[in-house]
């Protein structure tokens, strides 16, 4: 399997099929993140695919492709992102 700065490349050179790769291998990350912030199965996928559509927008944009999950990760947390217009779950704290 291609690195992710190798898919990136081939996505950047016009090869928008190859982002596919980048989202099969990311998907469950991203959308177990998404998760835990909504608590909710429908907003966490579709936070999910908003998260993969910018991130695709701003690819270019990418100044270490080798960092690809954790500047992906912070495209789902930024307050740039769709992320606010979302309901969070309450977070539990114990002590």
């Amino acid at each position: 399997m291609p690195t992710d700065a190798e898919i990136i490349t081939e996505v950047i050179c016009g090869n928008s099929e190859a982002y596919g790769l980048l989202v099969h291998k990311y998907q469950g990350a991203v959308y177990g993140l998404c998760y835990h912030l909504t608590g909710n199965f429908a907003d966490a996928q579709d936070l999910a695919q908003e998260a993969f559509i910018q991130a695709y927008l701003s690819l270019g944009q990418l100044r270490h492709p080798n960092s690809f999950a954790g500047w992906l990760r912070q495209t789902v947390l930024s307050p740039s992102s769709h992320v606010a217009s979302y309901q969070f779950k309450p977070l539990m704290i114990y002590f």
